[in-house]
């Protein structure tokens, strides 16, 4: 029951990434342009998600400052 949450989460990131890559293909993109779109997709969807939940996405401290390392 612990990693339900991880599955959740890099399924719906895989969705997004999915989603990217078929609108990428759609629109006659190489497999560079797909790559980069599914990757924007997947990343951003995520992001996205973690603002619209009110989730301090990974990366950020909760004083606003970016941490290149933890």
């Amino acid at each position: 029951m612990d990693k339900l949450p991880l599955v959740l989460d890099l399924t719906g990131t895989f969705v997004f990434a999915l989603s990217g890559a078929l609108a990428g293909t759609r629109r006659g993109l190489d497999l560079f342009g797909v790559m980069v779109l599914s990757f924007a997709a997947g990343n951003s969807g995520g992001i996205t998600r973690d603002l619209l939940i009110g989730s301090v996405p990974p990366g950020r401290s909760a004083t606003g400052a970016t941490s290149a390392c933890r």
